[in-house]
């Protein structure tokens, strides 16, 4: 079962979820450049172009999820690594 969908059904079925925001992921840093570039292979979507436009004010280069809250309520702990999952 993937990561997501195990943390999902956890989530409906524990009741200390009630009212909690979780943030599920990989567990790991990972670049938007990486993870545009991995979907880009995974599709064979050769023909894509990036276009890259300068730094906005609050955009993210990397992506990490605080998965502490998952962890704690749910016992959520990643098995796919999210290089292997995209």
């Amino acid at each position: 079962m993937d990561d997501i969908v195990d943390e999902t059904i956890r989530a409906v079925e524990t009741e200390a979820v009630e009212s909690e925001v979780l943030n599920p992921g990989g567990g790991a840093r990972i670049s938007v450049n990486e993870v545009v570039r991995k979907r880009i292979d995974t599709l064979g979507a050769d023909d894509v172009k990036v276009v890259y436009e300068p730094h906005k004010p609050g955009e993210v280069r990397d992506t990490q999820a605080d998965m502490s809250k998952a962890k704690k309520i749910l016992g959520y702990n990643p098995k796919i690594r999210m290089r292997e999952g995209l």
